[in-house]
């Protein structure tokens, strides 16, 4: 009886240890991603990471091994989120989905979560921002971003066969800006307009940015 007692407290303990440590490992990357969102990778110290997140330097070593590792792990977790749910919305829209259907399974998933009110969603945005303008990071794109972008390519190549293959992938590079420039800028035009004319109406933009990209890919699939 006391050796099956012994056994249960122990395996109580370590349930308990795991539990701390996932709550640790959740509290370091919720901190630094919003720290990192804001201000790069390079304009953040592991310094700050720890204090605001209350934890030893050696626990985010233990967890990340260095902060370049803690940056891909926080990039990496919400990218394969919304790379899955793009490619299901796309699936979604049919076998032959019109510009507009291809554009919105881009946009939607990303919008659709930012308006759950995760704030995550948009420091992701704003790492995306950081990503895509540094050869730093080139493996990360081409691991975490570039399968779902190759899909999202092809659909719009089935739009216009006849095209080359350029004029699909600049379709997909000019959604891709679209929807950062209004995500990352938002702050920028609510300074702009003095916080007035409701440029912060995220489901007034989103609809706007849908046929604003749709027409722009539609432009350049016409190679005018």
């Amino acid at each position: 009886m006391d050796l099956e007692s012994g056994k249960d407290r122990d395996s109580l303990h370590k349930r308990r240890r795991h539990s701390r440590g996932l709550a640790t490992r959740a509290r370091i990357l919720s901190v630094a991603e919003r720290l990192f969102a804001l201000s790069g990778l390079d304009g953040v110290s592991l310094r700050e990471i720890t204090s605001e997140a209350q934890v030893d330097l050696a626990l985010v070593n233990y967890h990340f091994t260095s902060k370049e590792q803690l940056y891909r792990a926080i990039f990496a977790r919400r990218a394969r989120i919304i790379s899955r749910a793009r490619v299901r919305a796309l699936r979604e829209k049919g076998p032959d989905p019109t510009i507009e259907d291809v554009v919105d399974a881009f946009i939607e998933p990303l919008i659709k979560r930012l308006r759950m009110g995760d704030l995550g969603w948009g420091h992701y945005a704003a790492m995306v921002g950081q990503i895509s303008y540094s050869k730093k990071f080139l493996d990360l794109q081409h691991e975490l971003l570039d399968p779902t972008a190759q899909i999202f390519v092809e659909a719009f190549r089935r739009l216009d066969p006849e095209h080359d293959v350029a004029m699909s992938y600049w379709a997909y590079a000019f959604t891709l800006g679209s929807l950062l420039q209004l995500l990352v800028g938002m702050d920028r035009l609510k300074t702009m307009s003095m916080n007035s004319g409701g440029v912060d109406d995220l489901d007034r933009a989103y609809r706007r940015l849908r046929r604003y990209a749709a027409g722009g890919v539609q432009a350049a699939l016409l190679d005018v």
